[in-house]
């Protein structure tokens, strides 16, 4: 596998190799932001964090897209 981005998460299966499509499968990360916070209080609350976190989803993207991948389901 190529997906080698470090904020990707890691991929369980994959399926679908017709010519032009396939689909990946990644497992669910359980928790919101807020749990992110409770489970690490290091991480802090500043009103920079919500911008870093959005800045690498985005950068996750972006790496899929220059492959020529897409994601059909983004939630920031």
């Amino acid at each position: 596998s190529h997906l080698l981005q470090r904020h990707l998460v890691e991929q369980s299966d994959s399926r679908g190799w017709d010519p032009g499509v396939v689909h990946n499968c990644m497992c669910l990360e359980p928790g919101n932001l807020w749990y992110l916070i409770q489970q690490y209080p290091g991480i802090g609350t500043s009103d920079k964090l919500p911008f870093r976190l959005q800045q690498v989803m985005l950068e996750a993207l972006n790496y899929h897209a220059s492959r020529g991948w897409i994601h059909r389901d983004v939630k920031l």
